[in-house]
């Protein structure tokens, strides 16, 4: 059976077209032009009712810190969003940053001389095979307690795989400038996460949700900003964040 959708704009419409026809209906039968006006002036009271629900309700929504939803967020965007957000931290929360390391230097390399911008990265650990078997399990839709042979041997040599790409990035992230001036920081964490974050001056993030079997390259990124008056949804991520950190250990 087909369900139609009726929307707020639909709604109205059809509640404006038969309220109008039922006071008009009722006027003619009582034959009084006071009881229609009055009909009228009670029905837009109650359409301003049902408009300042709805508005209230998109308030809320406006309210919650969310400020855009990407439906795929290509690695050079990557890039773009940094040079345009960032004026004081970058934080990271990803699971090797092999897709963003080369984007990351050739930033750091655009920076102004003598900048002061401070840098965490979180990492997954290098040395922990089960999370990383979790992780990659996940990444090809697989469930890692019930591996076929050779559903075992393809993620034990991607494990390997990986190991390799965390360890390059943190060579790579020691070589550079921030890193020697103790401006950039590294840490390992023991977590699956089925997502990646970017935390920005510590009042906006990006976070990128990896799909069951996607690779995560142009995963939906949802953004969302800090309210200094109250708390909203960007408080869950970076409390998440902050967590995960203080229970990571350094690279």
């Amino acid at each position: 059976m087909k369900t139609e959708k009726t929307t707020l704009k639909d709604f109205l419409i059809k509640f404006f077209f038969y309220g109008v026809l039922a006071n008009l209906f009722a006027s003619l039968l009582v034959g009084h032009y006071t009881h229609f006006s009055i009909g009228i002036v009670t029905f837009f009271g109650i359409l301003a009712i049902l408009y300042l629900t709805w508005l209230k309700r998109k308030l809320r929504i406006l309210l919650s810190g969310i400020k855009g939803y990407y439906l795929s967020f290509s690695l050079e965007e990557n890039p773009k969003i940094w040079e345009s957000d960032v004026t004081n931290s970058f934080w990271y929360l990803g699971i090797s940053g092999a897709s963003i390391i080369t984007f990351f230097e050739r930033w750091l390399s655009r920076l102004p001389a003598g900048n002061t911008f401070s840098f965490k990265f979180l990492l997954m650990n290098p040395d922990n095979s089960k999370i990383m078997k979790r992780q990659l399990s996940f990444r090809y839709n697989l469930n890692p307690e019930n591996l076929s042979p050779d559903q075992e041997k393809k993620i034990e040599q991607e494990i390997a795989t990986l190991s390799k790409q965390i360890i390059s990035t943190v060579t790579r992230l020691k070589n550079t400038q921030p890193y020697r001036e103790g401006r950039l920081e590294i840490r390992y964490h023991d977590k699956f996460i089925p997502y990646w974050m970017y935390i920005f001056d510590e009042r906006k993030a990006y976070v990128g949700i990896l799909g069951k079997g996607e690779d995560g390259l142009e995963s939906p990124v949802l953004i969302v900003h800090r309210d200094k008056t109250y708390s909203n949804v960007f408080n869950a991520f970076f409390h998440t964040w902050e967590r995960i950190w203080e229970e990571a250990v350094s690279a």
